[in-house]
């Protein structure tokens, strides 16, 4: 049985909790497509603020997010002049992929068919960050093979001379350190913005991140503590926490190696431990 006094839950045994949303901590852009929620540019947004929303659809239960379709005409785009944004950053995108036997663009920013960086699948199923410009291929960065039916985290660091990738918090593939940035002008999700190569899957969120991030913090902001968060925002896990005197502890395997300790405060959960990267989550 709990009570709240003076702001904290009182009492004893486990507590459940229901979150609320909230862009992932310290994400210039976040589209979160489970939940059709989205921020960029330092506000929240809607999906008549894209600069282009046509085709595609909505999955549920496994398949929930953003389903592209087949026409490379439908898809989701965004002026990157509205993002705010400028290198380095660090580019994330989270599927779940239901088909293997084709090259599939999942994630491209771009000025045109010769400048890009893109999260692309090859028809084999190896996650490959590229970065091209007009004078040829800058970077290609092979990660692991792509299974079906399995949700991955997927990070890049775009930087000068410093193209790194994480897949699920691990290295994903040799850094490259020699490599020119494309002008990019716009983002386009689920599609390579050319021809006829979708994502065959959903896309639960992407998002950008200012600033540079070497591997170990690549991995570490991508890996156990953002997949908690992103099951418990996905809902994919309904997970309960003891809570005694207002405090509610949930071990985590943070880069500390230390449990991450949630504060019960006005309604919600705020991490303790600085090291834990997700937000407050709401619980009632």
């Amino acid at each position: 049985m709990l009570r709240r006094l003076g702001g904290c839950l009182v009492g004893s045994g486990q507590a459940n909790f229901t979150p609320q949303w909230f862009p992932y901590t310290g994400a210039s852009m976040h589209l979160d497509f489970v939940n059709r929620r989205y921020y960029w540019n330092g506000a929240s947004r809607g999906e008549g603020d894209f600069s282009a929303f046509s085709g595609g659809s909505f999955g549920t239960g496994d398949a929930k997010g953003f389903i592209p379709a087949v026409d490379a005409s439908h898809n989701v785009k965004i002026a990157w002049a509205d993002l705010g944004i400028s290198a380095p950053f660090c580019m994330v995108s989270v599927s779940r992929r239901t088909s293997i036997g084709a090259n599939q663009s999942l994630f491209r920013l771009l000025s045109d068919a010769n400048n890009y960086a893109v999260h692309f699948v090859l028809s084999s199923g190896v996650a490959r960050t590229v970065v091209n410009i007009t004078a040829g291929t800058q970077a290609q960065v092979s990660g692991p093979t792509l299974s079906a039916n399995t949700v991955y985290s997927w990070a890049s660091n775009i930087e000068t001379d410093a193209i790194r990738a994480s897949v699920n918090g691990a290295n994903a593939g040799t850094a490259d350190t020699s490599a020119t940035l494309p002008d990019i002008t716009e983002l386009v999700v689920g599609h390579n913005g050319y021809n006829a190569a979708p994502f065959l899957g959903s896309i639960r969120h992407l998002m950008l991140f200012t600033g540079s991030r070497n591997q170990t913090a690549l991995n570490a902001d991508h890996g156990s503590s953002y997949r908690l968060w992103r099951m418990i925002h996905d809902g994919d896990v309904s997970p309960t926490i003891p809570a005694r005197a207002g405090v509610c502890a949930l071990r985590q395997n943070t880069l500390s190696g230390e449990p991450a300790v949630l504060r019960y405060v006005r309604g919600h959960y705020s991490p303790i431990h600085t090291r834990l990267t997700f937000p407050a989550i709401c619980c009632k």
